[in-house]
């Protein structure tokens, strides 16, 4: 008997633990307009979320299984939540009336004074002159929190915190609202999906508040929105003035990584704060390798941001220099790629596999064009940006085997970003919601993975033929095949005057090797501000004059 119980409780013991290893903590996508008319609507007094946990729970309960742990409610940026589940559980999740996917939580990883200068920024004129920095803009920074005494986050000369602003500053180990100002007004932890990973955080390497102990997020900051810091150095070399891109910007921190990365669910529940607490910017240096859209969390609630009138701008990541590395590649995201600048010490100094440099330069754009939408804004640093350095040489490949190689659009992107420029390209290419959720519909996504970003409100036309060139982007890209002689593909694209209102511009066309290019019309005439101007470009390879996986580069100019 006593072996026959023995054998009974080792039993259980297994079981048990079998059924804590089994969970795993899921992001969970839900169709809002179904969840409300099903589970939800059960009992209207519960919140949604609550309902669908309970009703898990109570399958689970009959099965002997540990209940879901609810992490994170999800109703900003995307809709949905986050949950430690078993496998069982998540079968029964499968069969609730509004459930659209769950995507498995992971961690990524952080991407790593004179540049405000080498950008053509200079005190008292242009973008940094003092109408443009007097307006308050907000800039969300998602990192490893924040060191708050650090002389870049002083708010001497600063107006009261504007009453649009929601957050605040939580408390927490050496921590605590008084560490607040008018620069640093918010300041907020984002740790559950961490720990599921790694167990509690220890206190004495890391702090469990918005206090940085590494480093990196305090650095990020800075660069896009710290102080005019006079007799700044590099050990004692290269003195003068440090200061972020624009630096009077406020600054709210989300601290969302730790020692051994950044869990996507803390990740999407800082998002989905910063928003709803109003901020204008979100920065990340953060991310993982590039996945469908659908797949990829940071892209969806961005998507849900910029919807918001939220600009976002992520780190293209410091893998390559091989092909296909960059991270954050939705084109309603802005990436930002590593750099150098034309300053060097006699020291070599490695961060990560380079040098990035990263700079929210958006909030300097969004200080002077108010009613600019993000792709507006992006489509202005896109266009004005410059492929030539400032010897007027083409711009080195620093990843190329060959030293003295030049590098090409895969490598730098549309160029180095000049701010001055962008805050007036004459022209931009606009992007409405509707326009990226058609782009989605010629990627031949299913209903459930476009209302994973249109939060159900949108249905693919049946009746319209899509490409996914047509997007209103700043750039084309078309792949011709080698049996394709004279084969053809004809794009359209669409200009916003943001210039002089009475206006006049011809194409220049600088043309790939192997293709011709031809744009109708070939001048555009403008009689007011905001007005939009349509023209088509029609792609020709001609001849087999590249080597089949080859590249071929061009360009097309409003001049």
């Amino acid at each position: 008997m006593i072996f026959r119980t023995l054998l009974l409780f080792l039993a259980f013991m297994v079981t048990n633990s079998v059924a804590l290893i089994d969970k795993q903590t899921y992001i969970i996508h839900i169709d809002k307009a179904k969840i409300r008319a099903s589970v939800h609507s059960q009992d209207s007094t519960r919140p949604w979320f609550k309902s669908v946990i309970d009703l898990i729970s109570e399958v689970s309960l009959e099965k002997e299984e540990i209940a879901p742990e609810l992490l994170y409610v999800y109703e900003t940026n995307m809709f949905g939540f986050a949950a430690q589940l078993s496998n069982q559980q998540l079968e029964y999740l499968n069969q609730v009336d509004g459930f659209l996917s769950a995507i498995p939580d992971e961690l990524l990883a952080l991407h790593t004074t004179y540049t405000p200068h080498f950008l053509g920024l200079q005190n008292g004129r242009g973008l940094w002159s003092a109408p443009n920095l007097a307006s308050d803009v907000i800039i969300g920074v998602l990192d490893t929190g924040i060191w708050p005494e650090h002389i870049s986050f002083q708010d001497s000369g600063l107006s009261t915190v504007p009453s649009r602003w929601k957050g605040s500053c939580e408390e927490g180990t050496n921590f605590s609202a008084s560490n607040s100002n008018n620069k640093l007004i918010g300041a907020r932890v984002f740790l559950k999906g961490y720990e599921k990973f790694a167990g509690r955080i220890n206190e004495i390497l890391d702090y469990r508040s918005a206090r940085d102990s590494q480093g990196h997020g305090t650095h990020t900051a800075s660069t896009a929105a710290g102080n005019m810091v006079n007799n700044a150095s590099f050990l004692s070399i290269a003195r003068g003035s440090a200061s972020g891109m624009r630096y009077t910007s406020r600054i709210a921190a989300y601290k969302v990584c730790w020692r051994l990365g950044c869990a996507n669910s803390d990740i999407l529940a800082a998002m989905d704060q910063a928003v709803a607490d109003g901020v204008d910017i979100l920065s990340l240096s953060l991310g993982g390798v590039a996945k469908p859209y659908y797949n990829d969390s940071i892209a969806i609630a961005s998507f849900g941001a910029t919807q918001s009138g939220v600009f976002v701008s992520c780190s293209a990541g410091n893998s390559g220099p091989s092909i296909s590395t960059v991270g954050n590649v939705a084109p309603w995201l802005m990436t930002v790629a590593a750099s150098y600048t034309d300053r060097s010490f006699p020291t070599k100094v490695k961060l990560g596999n380079g040098q990035i440099f990263k700079g929210g330069i958006a909030a300097l754009l969004n200080s002077v064009h108010k009613d600019w939408s993000p792709a507006a804004i992006k489509s202005s640093l896109m266009t004005t940006a410059y492929t030539l350095n400032n010897k007027g040489a083409p711009i080195s490949d620093i990843g190329s085997n060959n030293s003295a190689a030049f590098a090409n659009p895969f490598a730098f992107g549309s160029g180095h970003v000049d701010p001055e420029r962008a805050s007036d390209p004459g022209l931009v290419y606009d992007i409405t919601n509707k326009d990226y959720l058609n782009y989605l519909c010629s990627l031949n996504y299913t209903p459930s993975q476009i209302t994973l970003l249109s939060k159900g409100k949108f249905t693919c036309s049946k009746n319209s033929v899509l490409q996914a060139g047509d997007l209103n982007y700043p750039s084309f890209a078309v792949i011709f095949s080698t049996s394709a002689l004279n084969g053809s593909v004809t794009y359209k694209r669409v200009v916003t005057n943001v210039g002089n209102p009475k206006s006049s511009y011809a194409v220049k066309v600088e043309e790939p090797k192997g293709v011709s290019v031809r744009v109708e019309p070939r001048s555009l005439s403008f009689r007011k501000l905001g007005e939009k101007l349509s023209y088509n470009v029609t792609f020709v390879a001609y001849g087999r004059t590249i080597a089949t996986g080859s590249s071929s580069f061009g360009s097309l100019t409003w001049v």
